[in-house]
């Protein structure tokens, strides 16, 4: 009798120390998710200011040549008017 109780107490702490174990590698499975999780929105984050940033730079081109080709049309002009006194 007292061998089976040793038995039986020996398959309890097998398995307490499997459900240990397992709740354990959950945990860490969890852990590397949420690592791996917050990675991914900080390099979304950084994607997304690294678009905006050459959108502005792209704007800030595309206005400062607008700027240089209505110069260029206003000294032609002034020219013309110019030549033409």
């Amino acid at each position: 009798m007292r061998l089976k109780a040793e038995q039986e107490a020996a398959r309890v702490k097998v398995e307490q120390e499997a459900a240990q174990a397992r709740v354990k590698m959950e945990a860490e499975a969890r852990a590397h998710a949420d690592a791996e999780a917050s990675r991914l929105r900080v390099e979304q984050e950084t994607v997304k200011a690294r678009a905006e940033q050459e959108a502005v730079l792209a704007r800030a081109k595309a206005e400062a040549e607008t700027a240089r080709l209505k110069a260029e049309q206003e000294t032609e002009k002034s020219e013309r008017n110019w030549k033409l006194r």
